[in-house]
């Protein structure tokens, strides 16, 4: 953010203009599993973004491909702390907000905002970079009637993820375990952080 005005009943604000793409358009223009390299570097970005605010004390709550920006160069930009929370705050996240995909079954629930929302959040995106688009719950096995996005909701809260390795056999099974450990129900067996997730990722990864 670099400024902030009005113009008669118009509120701006001034932001960085950033020259490429989201994650969410790379992983559509991939059509199919992205590098090892190219998803290192971005997790590397991402994981470094949110480590500053989750020092600063927030949680983004909103970590998708779409929020997620690639300039020119490479350089990896977290964008949108449109419903980010303060982990110290009396208030519990705004339920209801955000990408139910890429919500965990704590922020679905309404529940005070912690790291390992973030953490469960970039599980959800490595997965969809890992296969090519497809996500961890797509509402397809759901138990309840209604919308897309109330099944997906359903689902998260109530079933194991899709095995990464039945959509890509590629992957390796220390690969899967970093994902399928972000995607945990219980957010205490969830990395207590991104720094430990990306040490972690970088292990699983065949070499960089």
């Amino acid at each position: 953010l670099f400024d902030f005005g009005e113009d008669g009943n118009i509120v701006f604000m001034v932001l960085e203009y950033i020259d490429g793409p989201t994650l969410k358009t790379e992983i559509f223009n991939e059509k199919g599993p992205m590098p090892t390299l190219k998803i290192f570097k971005v997790m590397r970005g991402v994981c470094h973004a949110l480590q500053y605010a989750h020092q600063s004390g927030f949680v983004h709550c909103d970590v998708k491909p779409a929020n997620i920006m690639i300039n020119r160069r490479g350089g990896v930009f977290l964008a949108d702390l449109g419903i980010a929370r303060n982990m110290d705050s009396t208030t519990i996240t705004m339920a209801g907000f955000g990408a139910p995909a890429y919500m965990s079954p704590e922020q679905i629930a309404g529940k005070h905002p912690s790291v390992s929302m973030d953490i469960y959040s970039l599980g959800v995106t490595l997965f969809e970079m890992l296969t090519g688009g497809r996500r961890p719950f797509n509402g397809d096995r759901a138990q309840v009637s209604g919308t897309v996005s109330e099944k997906v909701r359903w689902e998260q809260r109530n079933l194991k993820p899709i095995p990464l390795r039945s959509i890509n056999p590629d992957v390796s099974a220390a690969l899967e375990a970093v994902v399928m450990r972000c995607l945990e129900k219980d957010p205490k067996k969830r990395f207590g952080g991104t720094m430990e997730f990306l040490a972690e990722l970088q292990k699983a990864l065949p070499p960089l």
